[in-house]
């Protein structure tokens, strides 16, 4: 069983600032300043132009929100009735970023988010029967960052995440089991938490 999810996000940057403390230039006489000057223009770069520098490391914080769509694969093997259906979800979290320069970078956060789908089957003996399925998972994904160039940049972005399976939601319709008195069956509603089984359930989630 595989789920796989694709997610639209909106980051808001909420707080960012200097990690190192910036000393006061004003008083260096006017050659001190010149020469100070041609030095950051040679030393801008490291090494050549490739690598473009900045004087001082800095930090972010900030918040991500947004909605995503998951497509839940499996093998249903005989079971053809089985239709697996596509849902969205919900993405929320705090991610926060560290640029010790300017060309190399550092991402991170904590996240909730949301991979639901939905099961219905429909064969001439059933119908009506469905399960929506919402599922809620913790990321924490690690990335880095690289940008070279200045006038034009490329950039290069590489990492992976970690997550856990925390929490899930089931309510649909499902068919009670046939009466042996009244060889009847009957629709049952049924809303409830899931419950994990460690015999079936990989709660642990990477990438």
């Amino acid at each position: 069983m595989f789920r796989k999810s694709t997610a639209i996000l909106l980051l808001l940057a909420i707080m960012s600032g200097p990690a190192m403390a910036q000393h006061d230039e004003s008083a260096a006489t006017p050659s001190a300043t010149t020469a100070k000057a041609g030095n950051n223009k040679a030393d801008d770069t490291f090494p050549g132009s490739l690598f473009p520098r900045t004087p001082v490391a800095t930090w972010s914080v900030g918040l991500i929100g947004g909605v995503d769509n998951n497509h839940h694969v499996i093998n249903v093997s005989y079971a053809t009735d089985m239709k697996y259906t596509d849902r969205s979800g919900i993405t929320a979290g705090v991610a926060a970023s560290y640029n010790p320069t300017g060309w190399f970078s550092l991402h991170s956060g904590i996240a909730l988010v949301q991979k639901n789908y939905r099961m219905d089957r429909d064969n001439r003996y059933v119908s009506f029967i469905y399960t929506e399925s919402t599922n809620n998972y913790l990321l924490m994904p690690l990335t880095a960052q690289i940008s070279l160039g200045r006038a034009f940049r490329v950039c290069g972005i590489f990492g992976g995440y970690v997550g856990y399976w925390y929490s899930g939601h089931r309510e649909g319709m499902s068919l009670s089991v046939p009466s042996l008195v009244t060889n009847s069956t009957e629709l049952n509603a049924f809303d409830n938490d899931y419950v994990f089984d460690s015999r079936r359930d990989n709660r642990f989630d990477a990438g």
